[in-house]
């Protein structure tokens, strides 16, 4: 059932309360031959991606999620 999603980028703050359960869900996807990707970001928080102009991981966060979706079409 996890192989069957769609092509996934997890993107997990260094300090995200849920980083653990993040990294778990991308091993558990990876392993059952899913097509996942994960970036964590250094020093960032839960909700880090929104903002942007703020924190330069945000930006470059933007910018690897553009380049993960063009990639994948």
């Amino acid at each position: 059932m996890l192989a069957a999603l769609p092509a996934s980028l997890l993107i997990i703050g260094e300090f995200d309360p849920l980083r653990l359960e993040g990294e778990a869900f991308f091993e558990r996807v990876r392993d059952a031959g899913g097509t996942i990707a994960y970036i964590r970001y250094d020093g960032m928080v839960h909700a880090f991606v929104d903002k942007i102009g703020d924190y330069p991981q945000a930006n470059q966060a933007l910018l690897d999620l553009v380049d993960f979706v063009l990639a994948e079409n």
